[in-house]
């Protein structure tokens, strides 16, 4: 579990519930081929004081195969090999750490696009391949429930099996179908002992061919555990201090430091694994006893336009289908939130609601790929941050003055600190809005929005690019930029406008007898980002009328309750992510949501759907409405009775003369 791809938000949590498990555990059996001393110091750690866990480690490494190894810079030289044997009527299982990719190589072996060129038609021989596919879109199934479940006699009827880390651990495939094993990694998200682990899902010896990303395509990312650890503590606490919450609770959320050690460590190995991954899986390889064979640092030309254009096709296709979906509603969206897994037209049904509601607008296919997947809102909401007004100043125990972020952007580190309480790694908006205060890029984007043109010689733009060239490392642990140090100020401008949804459209007249190129904002992106920022203003004073409109409603429903029957009825407590609970010293440590459905109206949505239940069961009889309420909360009772009184006045009067000691039941 803790060497898989873990949401970084769930790590602190499953570290807690580990915790648990293996200290009440009788024994501890790891079953990790690959398993590193990391995880065994982890597990130890885990036991009763004196106490060792009985730890089985496997250490079986299954070798022997030839691995004909590729080292292009691309994978287009096996995508043709794959091709070619597929022709031959070769069956091949090929393995990815990219969906992306094994979904493109579907589209391109179902006879969609071509190898050749674009005139060319595809082989007749690609048409009737039978191609099974298995990724994260698709792996809860029920057509690929019981293809893994009996996966030894499903193979038997395909010709390709493409498949990514969705086929989860356990899966063998021990029928000799497969004729070769093909593997294709692009250094994103798996370490070396994970690639091998994908490779390995067939046991019968066959051949491999490999091909690895020769860096990462993100960058680098991070090796030291004691750096991780650092960066993670140090842009907490910086938030903390900005939202002025205490310090030290807003510093990390698990309370065992040595957790936070273990996760750091295990991270910084995978980092490591990842960023050298071409070199660590093969090194993995040869230690497991198989025959290295190089196969060239060659490219495909061909078959590079075969998977180009069938990703092109795929995203445009993927575009139109989210445009041209059903329309569904908020409650239909969120329900789907929860379930393990959506049909295909389920899951575009749900891009659709979540485009819509986040910009506003019609969706269209060019809004779809404009959104890119949700990055675009992400680059906005950071563009509405830093355009909004300013908090305030405020000192601190050393008197020095800082400036509060704007409650936009507060708002949301509270809301991520209340929700993901367990969690280390928050997101820290007002950390990253800090950097982008402190280059000065806020006055720049307000002369920018205002029409003004800029040349990149102007002072400001200047100390930008200096500011930006001396804090070049911090600039990329907070804003993860990479900013070089011989890049131009409008170079440097251009990458943080970027990073808010923006870019620069230029013109070049002549002045003084020479040409001078002038930059001034994308108009387009200008007046979208306008729509969207006007649009998510009027969403908030929607849910500020609407949250003023239940605290009266609520304090209508105290006070009859108190004038009826004597009751003192406590404010839901739903509410309480709205209402900031005090600190020892008196101080509020949390705030209200922004960008998500407000608790309140959550638990008013929930009280109605129970107050139609309880209205419906008064035909089954008294008994029926209490073992109803009996499964409820007393404040959630209580606003049942409320809403059960203004919706159906007839049966709510029924209910009191069948049952007037109604009260007792909602203690």
């Amino acid at each position: 579990m803790l060497k898989s791809k873990t949401c970084k938000e769930h790590r602190g949590a499953i570290l807690e519930v580990l915790e648990y498990l293996v200290y009440n555990a009788k024994l501890v059996v790891l079953a990790d081929a690959h398993l590193d001393d990391i995880t065994i110091e982890f597990f130890m750690k885990m036991r009763p004081a004196g106490e060792k866990p009985y730890i089985i480690k496997n250490e079986y490494r299954s070798g022997g195969r030839q691995v004909y190894w590729y080292e292009g810079h691309n994978s287009s030289a096996l995508v043709a090999e794959l091709h070619v044997q597929l022709i031959l009527g070769k069956k091949l299982m090929i393995v990815s750490d990219s969906k992306r990719f094994i979904k493109k190589l579907e589209r391109a072996l179902n006879g969609k696009t071509t190898i050749h060129n674009d005139d060319t038609p595809e082989p007749e021989e690609d048409r009737k391949l039978r191609v099974w596919t298995i990724h994260s879109e698709n792996s809860g199934s029920d057509e690929n429930i019981v293809f893994i479940r009996e996966i030894n006699t499903a193979i038997k009827d395909i010709d390709a099996l493409l498949v990514t880390p969705s086929l989860g651990t356990g899966v063998d495939i021990s029928t000799e179908h497969f004729d070769a094993i093909f593997g294709v990694f692009h250094a994103v998200s798996q370490s070396a002992t994970e690639c091998a682990q994908q490779l390995w899902r067939v046991r019968p010896n066959v051949p491999m061919y490999v091909w690895v990303a020769p860096r990462p395509p993100f960058g680098y990312a991070e090796t030291n555990p004691q750096r991780i650890k650092e960066k993670i503590l140090q842009k907490n606490e910086m938030t903390a201090f900005l939202i002025r919450i205490d310090k030290e609770t807003g510093k990390r959320g698990a309370e065992k430091d040595w957790m936070l050690d273990t996760s750091c460590q295990i991270e910084a190995q995978r980092n490591w694994s990842i960023n050298n991954l071409r070199a660590d899986l093969r090194s993995l390889l040869e230690e497991m006893g198989n025959t290295i064979i190089p196969a060239g640092d060659g490219s495909d030309d061909g078959a590079a336009r075969w998977i180009k254009a069938a990703g092109d096709v795929l995203s445009w296709e993927h575009c139109t289908k989210v445009a041209s979906a059903k329309d569904i509603d908020r409650r239909t969206y969120d329900s789907r939130q929860n379930q393990d897994y959506l049909k295909p037209e389920e899951v575009l049904e749900c891009e659709k609601f979540r485009i819509q509601d986040t910009y506003g607008m019609t969706v269209t296919p060019e809004l779809v790929e404009k959104d890119d997947g949700g990055r675009l809102i992400k680059k906005i909401i950071a563009l509405e941050g830093l355009l909004a007004q300013l908090g305030g100043i405020f000192t601190d125990d050393q008197e020095r003055e800082f400036v509060s972020p704007p409650n936009v952007v507060a708002d949301r580190d509270r809301a991520e600190r209340a929700r993901l309480a367990i969690c280390t790694d928050w997101g820290n908006y007002s950390t990253s809005w800090l950097m982008r205060h402190r280059l000065g890029l806020r006055p720049v984007l307000m002369d920018l929005f205002a029409g003004i043109e800029v040349t990149g010689t102007e002072p400001v733009l200047q100390a930008i690019a200096d500011f930006s060239k001396r804090n070049a490392s911090h600039i990329k642990g907070i804003l993860n930029l990479t900013i070089p140090l011989d890049e131009s100020p409008m170079w440097i401008l251009g990458q943080y406008l970027e990073q808010l949804g923006l870019s620069t459209e230029s013109r070049r007249p002549v002045k003084d007898g020479k040409r001078v190129r002038y930059y001034s904002l994308n108009t387009e992106d200008v007046v979208f980002a306008q729509q969207v920022l006007q649009y998510r203003q009027k969403q908030r004073e929607e849910r500020e009328i609407k949250r003023q409109e239940e605290q009266e409603r609520h304090a209508a429903y105290a006070a009859t309750m108190q004038a009826q029957y004597g009751i003192e009825v406590d404010r839901p407590s739903s509410n309480l992510s709205s209402i900031p609970p005090a600190n020892k010293d008196g101080s509020n440590n949390w705030g209200g949501m922004d960008g998500q459905q407000n608790l309140s109206n959550q638990w008013w949505d929930r009280v109605k759907y129970y107050a139609r239940l309880a209205v419906e069961r008064v035909e089954h009889g008294i008994d029926s409405v209490k073992e109803l309420l009996s499964t409820l909360t007393s404040d959630q009772r209580w606003g049942v009775m409320l809403e059960f009184e203004e919706v159906s006045p007839e049966k709510f009067t029924q209910l009191l003369v069948d049952a007037p000691q109604w009260v007792e039941w909602m203690v």
